[in-house]
């Protein structure tokens, strides 16, 4: 779903999964337009859609193939669960309209926001880990071993 409200239904056409460095959530995603900083606004995402995982990129991913009938798999290591509250973050340029991050804007915000640099260990960490998740997911998706 995107944050407009259009779905598509991928259960014909493959699946999408979320796994938070444990288990693997089956179930909805949801695209949004812009970055959800507060765990209020995750919540009611969720809460709201039934997703259990929010991005920027998927949805016009998904939406061409499944335009085109092109099986897809959307597959994310979630780095700022639920919980985490990224207030700090918002108003800051990190991160552009279509996903990507913007390094050298981030050196200037932390310019004009020391404070910032308490906060980067912990998303370094948190970025390690769901990457490390992430891995481990696609090596036991092609190995076979993931009880989907």
């Amino acid at each position: 779903m995107d944050s407009h409200g259009n779905r598509i239904d991928l259960s014909q056409v493959a699946g999408h999964w979320s796994r938070v460095t444990g288990p693997i959530k089956k179930g909805g995603l949801l695209t949004s337009d812009r970055i959800l900083y507060s765990s209020a606004e995750k919540r009611d995402a969720g809460e709201k859609t039934g997703a259990v995982a929010v991005d920027l990129e998927t949805y016009p991913i998904a939406e061409e193939a499944h335009r085109r009938r092109i099986p897809f798999l959307a597959l994310r290591a979630i780095s700022d669960p639920l919980e985490w509250d990224l207030s700090e973050l918002d108003g800051t340029d990190f991160v552009s309209e279509t996903g990507e991050s913007r390094w050298t804007k981030a050196a200037g915000e932390i310019l004009k926001r020391p404070s910032l640099l308490f906060h980067l260990p912990k998303y370094q960490s948190a970025f390690h880990k769901a990457t490390k998740c992430l891995s481990e997911t696609i090596r036991d998706l092609l190995l076979g071993k993931t009880g989907f």
